[in-house]
């Protein structure tokens, strides 16, 4: 009976010292403050009073500038296109080769000359709207002469399901037409090549890995033709 009240008498005092022990490291322990520096004051107005008007006469410039260019786009110059990517303004550059588009509607000549300067034009790249409309003319006058030009402008757009499309055209061409017969060599040649001048992600997309396999299927067909024919 001792024994165990002696283990309880010890299991006390461990127990009061443990207590102790951890009261007097919570003392002792040095404080540590952090001051947080307040951040500088930030004017709402950007600092200087003549700022604000400055930033506005900017805007208003551009868009002057802006509507400027976009007239005459509409106005036919096809100039603007080479002014619009000069200044790096994708938008801007889509909205006046739209413009450029529409004035030529209707007007085979116009739109084949428009389709001529972007292909030409090295740094120039094409769009849906453009690559569209010079699919559909050719369609309606499809000349052997100018397929390699519709194919490329079709690839300019880096639309790689509008390129397909393209290239179905110009098969239906090739195969129909004797008059002027590409061999299947040449064909898939020069659909392979432009398939190279559209953008990377647009190779890279869904779309273009489908075009990859229609150009497969279409080398294959073509070298089953070569051979029935011989």
């Amino acid at each position: 009976m001792s024994a165990i009240f002696i283990i309880f008498l010890l299991f006390i005092a461990a127990t009061t010292l443990a207590i102790y022990l951890s009261k007097r490291l919570l003392i002792d322990r040095p404080l540590v403050k952090r001051e947080l520096d307040a951040p500088p004051p930030v004017s709402l107005f950007g600092g200087q009073g003549n700022e604000l008007p400055i930033a506005i006469d900017d805007v208003q410039q551009l868009e002057k500038q802006r509507a400027e260019l976009l007239a005459r786009a509409a106005n036919g110059d096809v100039s603007v296109l080479h002014e619009a990517h000069a200044a790096e303004n994708e938008t801007l550059y889509d909205a006046a080769l739209d413009l450029l588009v529409t004035g030529c509607a209707d007007d085979s000549e116009c739109l084949r000359r428009l389709a001529a300067e972007v292909a030409a034009g090295g740094e120039l790249r094409a769009n849906r709207r453009l690559a569209e409309a010079l699919i559909e003319d050719w369609k309606e006058s499809p000349e052997g002469n100018l397929m390699a030009e519709m194919l490329h402008v079709a690839a300019l757009s880096d639309d790689a399901a509008l390129y397909e499309e393209a290239v179905n055209v110009a098969l239906r061409f090739s195969c129909a037409d004797n008059s002027r017969p590409m061999s299947g060599k040449d064909f898939c040649k020069l659909v392979e090549s432009q398939f190279w001048v559209l953008s990377a992600q647009a190779r890279a997309s869904g779309a273009g890995f489908m075009l990859k396999e229609r150009l497969a299927e279409i080398r294959r067909e073509l070298a089953v033709s070569k051979r029935e024919d011989s």
